[in-house]
């Protein structure tokens, strides 16, 4: 980021305020969707319980839901927050392309958008078409989140937000998947018929890997020399978005 003030842009300043609305809206959005699943994670009954195999030395944990996610609704508002921000690139192209009065030609103004360049040959076209009024102090910063500055453009965040975006226009683009990938994060109570504490070798405890957020979902299970009487996790699962 650079510390020379006059490479800076100042909403409602040196250029519209716009853009920054524009990805003000998204981290609302954001707020408000995190918000949402916090309360359904408080509010629901989510359990982890056990069930155990004929031999009673593996025990399976299964995740357990009172009713299903609301999915589509977070997908609402996950569009609409890729949107925004999809849409604060555009209109910053649009305001650095038109910055001190530029005009630029007629030819190209529906061409104005943020570029999304993986070559180099592409970017240096966008710069003598519909970017050739842009400031010449701003196009670093333009260049320096291009996907061609990626070690690999297929994995750039802009270029993931732009197909998000282009995605969500005809389907929901959300997903939710358990999370246990983590064996710190494993939480498992083992008893044999006494009552006494069964110790289990962690290497003997197998992960399900991320999978469907919904009832009846195997999470982990894990196996033991000395049979199983009784199995439980008061583990919580949090929720991942794809």
């Amino acid at each position: 980021m650079t510390t020379n003030p006059s490479l800076w842009l100042r909403p409602g300043i040196n250029t519209s305020p716009w853009p920054y609305m524009k990805f003000l809206r998204a981290v609302g959005i954001r707020n408000e969707l995190r918000t949402l699943m916090d309360i359904n994670a408080t509010a629901s009954n989510r359990k982890v319980v056990g069930s155990l195999s004929a031999d009673r030395r593996t025990a399976t944990f299964k995740l357990s839901l009172d009713s299903p996610l609301p999915v589509n609704e977070w997908a609402l508002l996950f569009g609409d927050m890729v949107h925004n921000l999809r849409s604060a690139l555009d209109s910053l192209a649009w305001e650095l392309a038109h910055m001190d009065g530029a005009a630029p030609d007629a030819r190209v103004r529906k061409q104005i958008y943020f570029p999304l360049c993986t070559t180099q040959a592409v970017w240096e076209a966008k710069l003598a078409g519909p970017l050739a009024t842009v400031p010449e102090q701003f196009r670093a910063g333009l260049y320096e989140l291009q996907p061609l500055r990626h070690p690999d453009p297929r994995d750039a965040v802009v270029l993931a937000l732009h197909e998000f975006d282009i995605v969500d226009k005809h389907k929901s683009c959300v997903y939710a998947s358990t999370m246990t990938h983590n064996l710190g994060a494993m939480i498992i109570d083992l008893k044999d018929s006494a009552g006494n504490k069964i110790n289990f070798d962690p290497r003997l405890l197998s992960l399900a890997g991320p999978g469907p957020f919904e009832d009846g979902q195997p999470l982990f299970s894990v196996s033991t020399e000395r049979p199983i009487a009784f199995a439980s996790s008061p583990m919580n699962v949090p929720v991942q978005l794809l």
